[in-house]
C-alpha cells in the first residue's frame, strides 16, 4: 500500500509539474482530472473544472466539432489538433492539442495535453498581415506605374484634340455652328484630360500643391459641397473632435473627402442613410498598425485620421480587396477610378487607408495622413517669379508633332518668335545657333534617345541663365524628382490650351496676355 500511494503521489508531482495543461475527461468531455497548468491557463480553480465539460470552455467555432474530433479519437486512439479555448475572463487562447485514449479508475477516458501557441498564432498572423501588405504595395505600385505611362501617352494625344480644337475656335464666328461643334470637341477632350488626371492620382503622380492645412477647417469649407453630391434621402454628420494640421493639397484632399463621401451615399442606395465624417488626432504604434486591414504606408507617430462610415449595405472581404483597384466597380453606372484615385492621392501625401465593414452592417474607411510638425514650407515645384527681362524667341522642344504644331501656331498668333525642335540634339544645336535670341524654352520632359534632363544641362552648359518651362503629361511630381525647383521657370501640365501657353509665356515675359490668353481657365482635378 505505501509503495502504492507513494507511486502515486510521484504520479501528481510530475502531472502538476508540466507547463502544458493536461486534462482527463470521458467520452462525454466531462473532465476527470487537470493539472495546475490547466487551472493557471484557464483561470478556473480545480474544482470548477471538475464541474464542466471541456467544451464549456472551448470557443464557439471549435466546440461544434467536438463530436467528430470524437469519433476520429476513438477509431485512431491518438489524436492532434489546434484550437482555441477561452479563459473565464474571455481571453481567446490558442491550442496545440495532443490526445489518447487511456483507461482512467476502469472507464475509457481521453488524456489531453494541450500546449499554448498563443503567441506563435499571433507571429503567423503578423507574417500574414505583412506579406498581404506587401503584396498589395506591389500590385498598387505596378498598377500606378502602368495608370501613369498610360496617362502620359493619354495626354500627349490629347494635346492635338485639345491643343487644335481651342486654335481652331479662334478662326471661327461666334454663331457658327462650327463653334458650337469645337466647343463640344473641347468639353469632350477636358473631361477626358480629368478622366487622365485621375490616372496620375491613382499612380500617386498627381500634381500636389502641398500648405499647411487645418482639416477642420477643410472638412468645414467642403461641408455644402457634400451634401450637394449624396442621396435626397441621406444626411451627414459631422464629429469634429481632432485639432489637426498637416501638409497637404486642399484640393486633392477635397476630392478624398468627396469620393468617400460619395461611396457612403452610394452605399444606402435609395434607403434614408446617415454618414458620419469624423476627424481625430491618433497615435499610430507597430502594434495598432499589425492589427489593422490597411492600404498603404503608414510609420510610428502621430497622424490625422478622416473617418468616414455609413451602416448602409457593407462588403464582404472578396469586394475589400477590390475596391481599390481602378474601373472597378459594384454598380452598372460606374465610371472613372473612384476610390482607385483616392487611394492614389493618400499614398501621394505619404498616408494610408483602413477599411473595416460588414455585409448589411455598413463601412468605415479611415484616411491617416502624418500630423505637421513644423511651419508650411512651399511646394518644391512651386513657380518661381522671374526677373524683368525683355522679349525674346521661344524654343519648343517636343517629339511630339501635333504638340509642337500648337505650340507654334498659338504662340505666333500672339507675336512671338519660335523654334521647334523634335528631339533633344536638334534642339541643342538650334539653340547653339540661336542663343542670344532664345528667351524661353519649353521643353518636354521624356523623349526618347535624349532626356529631358540631359537636354536641360545641355542648354544650360551653352548659357546658364537660359529660361526653362518643362512640360509632360506626367505631373509636376514628377518634374520635382528631376529637376531643382530653382532651375526651371514653372512646370506645364499636358494637355493644355494654345491659350494657356501664351498666358504662361506672357507671364514670364511680363507682358500683358492677348485677349484670348487671358480666358485661360485651370482644368486641372
Amino acid at each position: 500500500m505505501d509503495e502504492s500511494h507513494s507511486e502515486l503521489a510521484w504520479l501528481r508531482t510530475l502531472l502538476h509539474s508540466m507547463e502544458d495543461a493536461l486534462f482527463v475527461h470521458d467520452l462525454d468531455g466531462r473532465i476527470l482530472e487537470c493539472n495546475n497548468a490547466a487551472c493557471a491557463r484557464m483561470g478556473y480553480t480545480r474544482e470548477e473544472l471538475l464541474r464542466m465539460r471541456t467544451h464549456d470552455f472551448d470557443a464557439p467555432e471549435f466546440a461544434a466539432g467536438f463530436q467528430e474530433r470524437l469519433s476520429e479519437q476513438l477509431a485512431k486512439k491518438r489524436y492532434r489538433c489546434e484550437g482555441v479555448h477561452l479563459a473565464k475572463d474571455g481571453t481567446p487562447i490558442h491550442v496545440d492539442i495532443h490526445t489518447t485514449m487511456i483507461d482512467f479508475l476502469g472507464q475509457p477516458a481521453v488524456l489531453a495535453v494541450m500546449r499554448d501557441i498563443t503567441d506563435r498564432k499571433r507571429a503567423e498572423t503578423e507574417r500574414e498581415t505583412l506579406r498581404t501588405r506587401v503584396l498589395q504595395a506591389e500590385k498598387l505600385e505596378s498598377l500606378g506605374v502602368m495608370a501613369g505611362g498610360i496617362a502620359h501617352d493619354f495626354n500627349n494625344l490629347l494635346m492635338g484634340v485639345l491643343g487644335n480644337a481651342s486654335i481652331a475656335m479662334l478662326d471661327v464666328p461666334e454663331d457658327s455652328r462650327v463653334k458650337r461643334c469645337l466647343e463640344q470637341i473641347e468639353s469632350a477632350a477636358q473631361r477626358a484630360a480629368n478622366l487622365s488626371q485621375q490616372m496620375l492620382a491613382y499612380s500617386g503622380r498627381a500634381t500636389f500643391t502641398f500648405k499647411r492645412l487645418d482639416l477642420r477647417h477643410l472638412v468645414q469649407k467642403a461641408a455644402p459641397s457634400l451634401a450637394a453630391s449624396i442621396g435626397k434621402h441621406h444626411r451627414i454628420e459631422y464629429r469634429l473632435d481632432g485639432d489637426a494640421s498637416i501638409h497637404a493639397d486642399e484640393s486633392q484632399l477635397r476630392q478624398v473627402l468627396s469620393g468617400l463621401v460619395a461611396n457612403a451615399s452610394e452605399a444606402y442606395g435609395d434607403n434614408e442613410g446617415v454618414i458620419t465624417v469624423s476627424l481625430r488626432v491618433e497615435h499610430i504604434d507597430h502594434d495598432m498598425l499589425a492589427a489593422r486591414h490597411i492600404v498603404g504606408t503608414l510609420t510610428d507617430g502621430t497622424h490625422a485620421v478622416i473617418e468616414v462610415s455609413d451602416s448602409g449595405c457593407g462588403m464582404d472581404e472578396r469586394l475589400i480587396e477590390r475596391i481599390f483597384d481602378p474601373f472597378f466597380t459594384t454598380k452598372f453606372t460606374g465610371r472613372g477610378l473612384g476610390l482607385a484615385a483616392v487611394i492614389g492621392i493618400v499614398r501621394g501625401h505619404r498616408g494610408a487607408i483602413s477599411v473595416s465593414s460588414a455585409v448589411g452592417k455598413g463601412s468605415t474607411f479611415r484616411v491617416y495622413l502624418p500630423a505637421a510638425v513644423s511651419k508650411a514650407v512651399e511646394a518644391a515645384t512651386a513657380p518661381r517669379k522671374s526677373a524683368p527681362s525683355a522679349d525674346g524667341a521661344v524654343l519648343v522642344v517636343d517629339d511630339e508633332e501635333a504638340v509642337i504644331n500648337v505650340s507654334k501656331h498659338g504662340l505666333e498668333r500672339a507675336g512671338y518668335t519660335v523654334f521647334t525642335a523634335s528631339s533633344g540634339k536638334e534642339a541643342i544645336d538650334l539653340f547653339g545657333a540661336h542663343a542670344d535670341e532664345v528667351g524661353l524654352v519649353i521643353l518636354d520632359m521624356t523623349m526618347p534617345r535624349m532626356s529631358g534632363e540631359e537636354t536641360f544641362r545641355a542648354l544650360k552648359a551653352v548659357r546658364d541663365d537660359v529660361r526653362v518651362v518643362v512640360s509632360s503629361g506626367y505631373s509636376r511630381a514628377d518634374a520635382a524628382l528631376r529637376f531643382d525647383s530653382d532651375q526651371i521657370e514653372d512646370f506645364l501640365q499636358k494637355p493644355y490650351r494654345a491659350r494657356e501657353l501664351v498666358a504662361l509665356v506672357s507671364r514670364i515675359f511680363q507682358r500683358p496676355a492677348p485677349v484670348e490668353a487671358s480666358r485661360s481657365t485651370d482644368f486641372q482635378i
